[in-house]
């Protein structure tokens, strides 16, 4: 960062949903591609298959590097009903300590309406 200039945020829980055009495991690739050029630098610190909201899912915590300012995320994607589902969480990479369990806690709360 330059002299002078700081970054704050706050912790962030979203969901996002769009038309999926293709596995899941072939869109996780995809992700990982946008990441790589979105941020200059990408770290994956946990990525693993799960069972999230009753559903086959993917969750990925990563480390993402901007400006020179540091994200934590950690996203939970899967498909239902012909439809992408992504559940993810963010804070600042400064306060993920403090921050990651009421991020996560939030995000094992999210549940699926028949």
């Amino acid at each position: 960062m330059e002299d002078g200039l700081f970054v704050k945020s706050h912790a962030q829980i979203t969901v996002f949903m769009d038309k999926a055009g293709s596995p899941l495991d072939q869109l996780m690739s995809s992700v990982k591609s946008a990441s790589q050029k979105s941020y200059e630098k990408v770290n994956i610190i946990s990525e693993k298959e799960i069972t999230f909201a009753g559903q086959e899912a993917y969750y990925f915590e990563t480390e993402l590097f901007k400006k020179g300012a540091s994200l934590r995320s950690a996203d939970y994607y899967f498909i239902k009903d012909g439809y992408v589902v992504r559940v993810g969480g963010t804070s600042l990479g400064s306060a993920w300590n403090q921050r990651s369990s009421d991020i996560k806690n939030s995000l094992s709360s999210f549940k699926l309406l028949e």
